[in-house]
């Protein structure tokens, strides 16, 4: 039957997008989690732990609006 084969086939296109969507998504939280761990490295090795969190901090209520107390 066409409509079923066509059906089959619209369903493996979203399963590709989806599995696609799932691994970009994973490797974009690997890389900034690996920027994020390089630059508390270079944080703590250089003692400025309230600069760096400050800039979290301004991150934070830039981007989402909500005011955060350090």
């Amino acid at each position: 039957n066409l409509t079923t084969l066509d059906a089959s086939i619209h369903k493996h296109d979203a399963n590709q997008a989806s599995i696609h969507a799932s691994i970009t998504e994973k490797h974009e939280y690997a890389h900034s989690f690996k920027i994020a761990k390089s630059g508390l490295k270079f944080t703590l090795e250089n003692r400025l732990v309230n600069e760096f969190i400050g800039l979290i901090v301004k991150f934070i209520e830039n981007h989402s609006g909500v005011a955060t107390s350090e």
